[in-house]
């Protein structure tokens, strides 16, 4: 999976920052060392990479989305037809468009935004999986495979050539890939695994959700790829075009099915009323 790099401004990753609990001063030290990159500063904070006295606990980390999913009352209602349309949602063209989609599904289930901007959601969402990847990573998925070999096909053993003769071929030791997943994590561009880590992260928040990537072709849509297989899911699609493995793919959610735009109105004027026609028929 391809490499990034954050452009966040420095205002929004301050905001950031304080929103999940972190003060001012030490906010500002992170920012410093991590040379303004938030999700360098976020880690570093939480892994203790900066000794101080105001950490606070990895649980506290995931608190505001996960608050932000419990508090809402999603309509779970399944619509399985599939996409003829290439209409999408709007998008993020920072490196996270892949988190900034699974926020905008949780947004447009209900969910009401923890932070003010697209890039702090996404963001949010993109720390929150990973958390959620640390912790289970000596786990296996429910299909049977370890969590550090879903992340390492998806960010090291499945990637081009080029970018393994560039980062390394990681460890076949679990405890070696986690130490090389989180030193370039911050990175990396969201993909499979991170995928399947929100459609069982959202699963653990009772909201089952099935998500299907198609990609465009002159003949239409085609389906690539498809992450959770609960039977009376949600399903969200999701648009990957661009060049894969490369800087230049880019990820939409669709407007399909639950996920459509809502229908748009026509604007009401006097004269369409039929009581303003009788009235001044008199």
């Amino acid at each position: 999976m391809t490499h990034m790099h954050s452009n966040s401004h420095t205002r929004e990753n301050m905001e950031c920052l304080c929103s999940f609990g972190i003060d001012r001063s030490r906010a500002i030290q992170l920012l410093q060392w991590s040379d303004d990159n938030l999700e360098r500063a976020i880690n570093a904070h939480f892994d203790g990479l900066m000794s101080t006295d105001t950490r606070v606990s990895p649980a506290n980390f995931t608190d505001k989305l996960a608050c932000a999913i419990d508090a809402s009352t999603i309509d779970d209602a399944s619509d399985p037809s599939l996409p003829t349309t290439q209409l999408v949602h709007p998008d993020l063209k920072n490196g996270d468009c892949v988190f900034f989609t699974l926020w905008k599904i949780l947004e447009m289930l209900g969910v009401r935004a923890p932070c003010k901007t697209k890039a702090l959601n996404a963001a949010m969402v993109r720390n929150t999986l990973f958390h959620y990847m640390e912790q289970h990573w000596f786990q296996t998925t429910p299909n049977g495979i370890a969590w550090h070999d879903v992340v390492s096909l998806a960010h090291n053993t499945g990637i081009p050539h080029h970018e393994q003769t560039e980062y390394g071929i990681w460890s076949t030791d679990p405890t070696d890939r986690l130490i090389a997943w989180k030193n370039e994590r911050d990175s990396l561009f969201g993909g499979e695994s991170e995928l399947l880590a929100f459609v069982l992260y959202m699963g653990e928040h009772g909201v089952k959700i099935k998500l299907r990537v198609w990609r465009p072709t002159e003949l239409g849509l085609v389906l690539v790829n498809t992450v959770g297989s609960v039977s009376g899911s949600i399903y969200a699609d999701l648009l990957h075009t661009g060049v894969l493995d490369t800087n230049k793919a880019h990820m939409q959610l669709l407007a399909h099915g639950k996920f459509a735009f809502a229908p748009s109105k026509k604007r009401m004027r006097r004269e369409d009323d039929p009581d303003y026609e009788q009235l001044n028929k008199k």
